[in-house]
C-alpha cells in the first residue's frame, strides 16, 4: 500500500512518489501522519522559510489492465448484494426495543476520522492499487460499519466482496484466499481467527495477502480486517529469545497498515450525530440522549443492556457467563458447546449458592442467557450448525462480543478454577486444547498445562510436544524432556530441541545442553552449531569454537553475530581457504546478515575497536542497513566527537537514511548555525524521506518561544499530525500546566489519547493526583497503556502506588504493568514487592517470574555465597508450580 521508502533522489522516482496515492500510516493512538511526499508539496518548506526543490512535471499514473478483471467463476458476492448484518454489522435496535425494520437496516452513519483514511484507500484502489488495512479498536467501536460504508463506492463499480464462509476454520480461509481474483474486496473481520489463527497456518494466511496485494495479476484488491487491540499488541510484541516466533509474518504485515477506532465520538463527530438525530433519525437521538463520554456506537450495539444482564445474573447464569469469558480470553473457540459450560461453571459458584441450585439449573441459566435483553440481542447466541457440518451432539453457543471484551476485563485478574480445567480436557479440537494449555503454562499451572498438553497430543497436535518438554525440563525430568524432543527430531522439527538445550544452557547444564546441539548438527541443522560455538567458547576452547563458527559460514549461517564476533583472526586462518578473510565479505545472504548489526552490537565493536566499527557499519550501509552509520554516528556525538558524527551522519543521509537529516539539523543547531538547520530539514522533507517539525517545536520551547512552539505545531496539525500538539503539551507542563492541559486535550478531542498519557508521566512528579486522573481519562479514551505507562513512571518514587495504577491498568485491559513493576522492584533491590508483583502477575498470564528469578540469582551470585540457602518462593513456584486454584507449592 505504501510507497517504498528508498534513498534515491533521482527525478523520475521522485516523481513517481510525487504523484502515488497519499498513503497513510496509523499509529495506535488513532492520529495520522502523511506521507513523506506529501508533506513535502504541503507548505511546510514555505511555513519554516527555507528552500524550496521543485519537482519536474509527471504525467497521470497509468490506468490499471482492463483484461486482468475479465473472467468468470470470481469469488465473492457483487458488494451490493450482501446484507450488512450477514458481514456482523451490529444490528441497531430501534428507542423502543424493537428490530430495525428489515434487510440491512442501519442507522444513519456518522463519519469519523479513521473514515478518511479508509476513503483514501478505497480511492486508490478504484484508481487500480491494491490496499489492506485493519481497523483496531474494542468491541461495538463501529469497526465494521466502518469497513462496509467504506466500499459503497465500489460497489458501482462491479466490485465483489469475499467473506470467508467460516472464518473460525482458518485452513478453509487459507484455501479459498487462493482463489481471490481482481475487485475484490477480501473481508478478514474478526481477523485474529484468519491472520492470528495458532500454528504455521496463520502465518501462510499473512503470507497468502501479502503476496495477493503484490501480484498485479490478481489486482486491485482491497483487504479489509477488524482486531481488538488486545491481538494487535500479542502479535506485534517480538518473542524472547528462543521462544517461537508464530506472529513474525503478520506482523510484518500489520506494520503501517493499522487504522485505530476510538472507542468514543471527538467533538466534530458529536456535532455531526446531533445533526444526523434532529433530522428524524430515532436511534441516533436515543444514543445522542444516552452516551457518556462520546460512546456512541456502544449504546446502538445495546451494550449496557448487555452488561446489565451480566451483573444482574443470577448465580447459576453468572457462573456459566464467567466459565464463557475465561474460555475465550484462555484461547477456546468461538463456539462454545453446552457440555463444556455445564462442567466448567461449577466451581465458579460459592458453596451457598450451588447448594440452592436445582438439578435443572443449567439449562434454566441457558434460558436466561439466551432471551433478547434490547432489540434481539442476547448474552449467548445459539449456533446454527451449517448444512455441510456432520451432526454433533450437543448444542453450541456464542458469547455476545461486548461481554467478552467486558468480562474479559472485569476477570483480567482471576485465574479459573478446577472445574474450567477438567471441562477443557473434554474440548474435541485438540489445537483449541493445547491454546488453554499455553494459557495454564503462562500461569504457572504447570500440573494442568502438562495434562491438556498430554489431551492435546493423543488427539494429534503434534505442536504440544514442545511446551510439554519444557514442563518436563522444568520438573527436572530431564529424561522426559530428551524422549519428547527426540520425537520431534525424529519428525525433522528441532524446535522443542532447541528449547529444551536453551534451558539447560542458562541453568548451568552445559554438557546436557552440548548434547542436545549436537545431536541436531547430526540430522544437519546448522543453526545449532553457534550455541554450541558459544558453549565451546565458554569453556576455552578457541580452536573448537572458530572451527564451528566456520563451518556455520560455509553451511550459510549469515548471521551478523556468526559473522562478526567470532573468534580471533588467527582461528579464522586456519579455517579460511584464503590469509586475509573476512567472512561479511563472503556472505551472500546480506539481509540476513543485517538482522544482527544492532545498536547494541555497533556500541560494543565501537568500545573494542572503532575504526574497524566505522568499516562494519560502512559496509552494512552499502547493503541496505544506513541506519549502522547513524547510530555510530550518535555514539560519536555521545563521545563529544561532533566532527566525526557529522560525517558520519552525512554519509548515513547519502545512503538514503531519513533520521539521518534531523541529527544532521541537530548537529547544525548545536552549533549555531540555524540557517543550516533549516536548510538540512527541508532537504529532508524534498528528498521524500518523510519530515516532522517535532524538533523545530522542541528547539523554539527551549529558546522560550512559545508563540513560535505551536505555530510549528499547527502547520503539523493542518497535515494530519498531533504529534507536535502533544510534545507541546509535554513541553507547557513545567511553565503553564493550564495551558498544557489545552494542549494535550486538544489533541484527544482529535483521536491522540496518548497526549493525555503524556502530559500525565510529565505531571505525575508535582500533581500525582491530577496525573492519574488524566492517565484514567487516556485510557477511557482508547489509549491503553496510559495507567501502565504512569505506574512505570511512578514506581521508584511510590511503589505501592504505581502497584494500585497497575491494578487499574489491568481492569482495563492491560495486565502487562504487574510484570514490568516486578522487574523495575527487584532492580531496586526490593525483593518482596518484586515477588509479590510477579504473582499478580502470573495470574495475569504474564510469566514474568523466570526473568525476576534470573535477576535474583544473578545479583545473589555476585554477593557473598551462603551455603545451604533455602530456596525462595519463586524458586518453588517455577520449580512445582501452582495448584489448579492458585495454591503455593508446599514448603
Amino acid at each position: 500500500m505504501n510507497a517504498p521508502v528508498t534513498g534515491r533522489t533521482d527525478p523520475g522516482h521522485r516523481a513517481d512518489a510525487a504523484r502515488s496515492a497519499a498513503s497513510v500510516q496509523v499509529a495506535d493512538t488513532g492520529n495520522v501522519q502523511a506521507s513523506g511526499h506529501a508533506i513535502a508539496n504541503s507548505g511546510i518548506i514555505h511555513e519554516l522559510t527555507v528552500i524550496r526543490h521543485e519537482y519536474p512535471a509527471a504525467g497521470p499514473p497509468a490506468g490499471p489492465d482492463p483484461s486482468r478483471h475479465q473472467g468468470g467463476g470470481r469469488l465473492g458476492r457483487p458488494i451490493g448484494a450482501w446484507d450488512p448484518h450477514d458481514l456482523e454489522v451490529h444490528p441497531a435496535p430501534d428507542p423502543a426495543g424493537h428490530p430495525g425494520t428489515g434487510r440491512g437496516d442501519l442507522p444513519t452513519y456518522v463519519t469519523r476520522r479513521h473514515d478518511r483514511t479508509l476513503a483514501r484507500l478505497v480511492t486508490a484502489a478504484a484508481d487500480g492499487e491494491s490496499g489492506f488495512a485493519v481497523l483496531v479498536g474494542g468491541p461495538s467501536t463501529g469497526k465494521t460499519r466502518a469497513c462496509w460504508e467504506a466500499v459503497q463506492p465500489l460497489a458501482a463499480r462491479g466490485w465483489h466482496l469475499w467473506h470467508p464462509s467460516d472464518h473460525t476454520q482458518p485452513r478453509t480461509t487459507l484455501e479459498e484466499l487462493e482463489r481471490v481474483g481482481p475487485r475484490t474486496v477480501v473481508w478478514l473481520n474478526e481477523a485474529q481467527h484468519s491472520l492470528g489463527a495458532a500454528g504455521a497456518v496463520g502465518g501462510r494466511i499473512a503470507q497468502a495477502v501479502h503476496a495477493l496485494l503484490t501480484d498485479p495479476r490478481r489486482g486491485p484488491v482491497l483487504v479489509l480486517g477488524t482486531l481488538w487491540p488486545e491481538y494487535v499488541a500479542a502479535c506485534t510484541v517480538l518473542p524472547r529469545p528462543g521462544m517461537p516466533d508464530p506472529y513474525s509474518r503478520l506482523r510484518e504485515l500489520l506494520t503501517g497498515r493499522t487504522v485505530a477506532v476510538p472507542s468514543a465520538f471527538d467533538a466534530a463527530a458529536l456535532k455531526e450525530l446531533r445533526d444526523r438525530a434532529a433530522a428524524g433519525d430515532g436511534r441516533l437521538a436515543h444514543a445522542a440522549t444516552h452516551a457518556v463520554g462520546g460512546r456512541v456506537t456502544q449504546i446502538l450495539a445495546g451494550a449496557p443492556e448487555l452488561v446489565r444482564r451480566y451483573e444482574q445474573a443470577p448465580p447459576g447464569a453468572r457462573a456459566v457467563l464467567d466459565a464463557a469469558v475465561d474460555a475465550r480470553r484462555l484461547g477456546a473457540g468461538l463456539h462454545l458447546r453446552a457440555d463444556f459450560l455445564r462442567v466448567a461453571a461449577f466451581d465458579y459458584l460459592g458453596d451457598d449458592d450451588a447448594a440452592d441450585l436445582g438439578e435443572a439449573w443449567f439449562d434454566e441459566a441457558l434460558r436466561h442467557l439466551t432471551a433478547p435483553v434490547f432489540g434481539g440481542l442476547a448474552p449467548f447466541r445459539r449456533v446454527r450448525r451449517r448444512p455441510e457440518e456432520p451432526p454433533a451432539g450437543d448444542a453450541a453457543f456464542r458469547l455476545a462480543d461486548y461481554l467478552e471484551y467486558h468480562g474479559s476485563r472485569l476477570r483480567a485478574r482471576a485465574c479459573p478454577p478446577e472445574s474450567f480445567w477438567n471441562a477443557v480436557a473434554g474440548l474435541v479440537d485438540p489445537a483449541e486444547v493445547a491454546r488453554v494449555a499455553d494459557s495454564a503454562r503462562r500461569r504457572l499451572r504447570f500440573g494442568v498445562a502438562d495434562r491438556l498438553y498430554g489431551v492435546a497430543l493423543d488427539g494429534g497436535y503434534e505442536g504440544a510436544r514442545l511446551f510439554r518438554a519444557q514442563l518436563r525440563e522444568l520438573a527436572g525430568d530431564s529424561t522426559g524432556a530428551d524422549r519428547l524432543a527426540g520425537a520431534d527430531l525424529d519428525r525433522g522439527d528441532l524446535r522443542t530441541l532447541h528449547l529444551v538445550a536453551g534451558m539447560r544452557r542458562a541453568s548451568g547444564d552445559w554438557s546436557g545442553a552440548e548434547r542436545l546441539y549436537r545431536a541436531a548438527v547430526d540430522h544437519g541443522d546448522v543453526s545449532a552449531l553457534r550455541p554450541l560455538a558459544v558453549l565451546r567458547r565458554s569453556a576455552g576452547d578457541e580452536e573448537e569454537t572458530a572451527r564451528l563458527y566456520w563451518q556455520a559460514v560455509q553451511g550459510g549461517e549469515h548471521d551478523a553475530n556468526v559473522l562478526l564476533d567470532a573468534s580471533p583472526p588467527p582461528h579464522w586462518r586456519r579455517w579460511a581457504p584464503r590469509e586475509a578473510l573476512s567472512p561479511l565479505d563472503e556472505a551472500d545472504d546480506h539481509q540476513s546478515i543485517l538482522q544482527g548489526v544492532t545498536p547494541h552490537w555497533i556500541e560494543t565493536k565501537d568500545r573494542a575497536d572503532p575504526e574497524v566499527a566505522e568499516r562494519l557499519c560502512r559496509i552494512a550501509a552499502d547493503h541496505g542497513t544506513p541506519s549502522a552509520l547513524l547510530e555510530l554516528a550518535r555514539l560519536r556525538r555521545g563521545a563529544g566527537d561532533t566532527e566525526r558524527a557529522r560525517r558520519l551522519c552525512q554519509e548515513a543521509a547519502d545512503h538514503g537514511c531519513g533520521p539521518a537529516y534531523k541529527l544532521l539539523a541537530e548537529l547544525a543547531e548545536e552549533n549555531g548555525d540555524h540557517d543550516d538547520a533549516a536548510r538540512i530539514t527541508a532537504r529532508f522533507a524534498a528528498d521524500q524521506r518523510g519530515v516532522t517539525l517535532r524538533w523545530y517545536v522542541e528547539s523554539a520551547a527551549k529558546r522560550g518561544d512559545w508563540t513560535r512552539a505551536e505555530r510549528l505545531a499547527r502547520v503539523e496539525l493542518r497535515h494530519g499530525s498531533t504529534l507536535g500538539l502533544r510534545l507541546l503539551a509535554r513541553l507547557r507542563e513545567p511553565h503553564a500546566p493550564a495551558e498544557a492541559e489545552r494542549l494535550a486535550r486538544e489533541a484527544a478531542g482529535l483521536g491522540d489519547a496518548q497526549a493525555l498519557r503524556t502530559l500525565a508521566v510529565a505531571r505525575d512528579a508535582g500533581n500525582p493526583d491530577g496525573a492519574a486522573q488524566l492517565a484514567r481519562e487516556a485510557a477511557d479514551r482508547g489509549d491503553p497503556y496510559a495507567l501502565r505507562t504512569l505506574a512505570k513512571a511512578r514506581d521508584a518514587r511510590d511503589p505501592d502506588g504505581a502497584a494500585q495504577l497497575a491494578r487499574e491498568a489491568a481492569d482495563r485491559g492491560d495486565t502487562s504493568a504487574f510484570g514490568l513493576l516486578a522487574l523495575a522492584r527487584e532492580a531496586a533491590g526490593d525483593p518482596v514487592r518484586a515477588e509479590r508483583l510477579a504473582l499478580e502477575a502470573v495470574d495475569c498470564g504474564d510469566d514474568v517470574v523466570p526473568r525476576v528469578l534470573a535477576r535474583t540469582r544473578a545479583r545473589a551470585a555476585a554477593q557473598e555465597p551462603r551455603p545451604g540457602r533455602p530456596p525462595s518462593l519463586l524458586e518453588r513456584v517455577l520449580r512445582a508450580g501452582l495448584g489448579p486454584d492458585g495454591s503455593l507449592p508446599p514448603g
